[in-house]
């Protein structure tokens, strides 16, 4: 990625609107931490976007919604489990399938094993990993 002196927590904040008040206090990061993360997709405009460890799902929304004006971006979300951690009535990742239906279409939900067993399915050209 090349260098740059911009704060990504100011990188478009208001694109994250769209999903804050669905997310509620259902996203285990802080404000700032979502708005840095917003500000680094926004800023760099990755194409393909692995994600390790996805519980909720709420960062996989951040990542969808932060990549929504392109629609040739994709998020591929990988976690060893496929039954969310704390609430064994819901599966891994149910945020997105559940609150943001629209944002499908780009996502690919892994589960039940480690990412090195999906690198194949997810191909070469990863431009951003987010280990969570």
């Amino acid at each position: 990625m090349r260098e740059s002196n911009v704060s990504f927590n100011e990188c478009e904040p208001h694109v994250l609107d769209h999903i804050e008040e669905k997310l509620g206090n259902l996203s285990e990061m802080s404000k700032t931490d979502r708005n840095f993360l917003n500000g680094i997709i926004r800023h760099y405009k990755p194409k393909k976007i692995v994600e390790i460890g996805v519980s909720y799902g709420a960062s996989s929304a951040i990542l969808l919604n932060a990549t929504k004006d392109d629609e040739n971006s994709r998020v591929y979300s990988v976690d060893l489990s496929p039954i969310h951690y704390k609430d064994s009535s819901k599966k891994t990742g149910f945020l997105v399938e559940e609150l943001f239906p629209e944002f499908l279409d780009r996502w690919t939900l892994k589960t039940g094993g480690l990412a090195c067993e999906f690198l194949d399915q997810i191909g070469d050209g990863i431009d951003l990993c987010l280990i969570d």
